[in-house]
């Protein structure tokens, strides 16, 4: 071979090596991913949704043992105001209720 055929040789082998840099370099590139510039806002909103479904807990938490409590009391208030014939209250369920109320007290003081 001569060294015209050597020169063009090497030549193409450095061209061919330069486009396989590149490519190497445009795939790495390619799989770089960037920052989101959302992130913080979604991160935010997160923590946002988050505490409002908290929220949202707690208070169908607390509207459950006030209408627990509701139905309770007037469960109690209609025993309480049963009468008998003769326009008397029942004495058994004041009795019961009575015996109701000092278990609960014990029962707190036991705690």
């Amino acid at each position: 071979m001569s060294d015209l055929d050597l020169c063009t040789f090497d030549a193409l082998g450095q061209v061919e090596a330069r486009v396989d840099r590149k490519q190497q370099e445009k795939a790495e590139k390619k799989h770089v991913v960037k920052p989101d510039p959302f992130f913080k806002a979604k991160k935010k909103a997160a923590i946002t949704k988050m505490e409002k479904l908290r929220a949202r807990e707690e208070k169908q938490k607390r509207i459950a043992t006030v209408e627990k409590k509701v139905t309770q009391r007037k469960k109690r208030h209609v025993k309480l105001s049963q009468r008998t014939a003769t326009g008397q209250p029942v004495v058994k369920n004041h009795i019961n209720d009575i015996l109701a109320r000092l278990q609960a007290e014990k029962k707190r003081e036991g705690k």
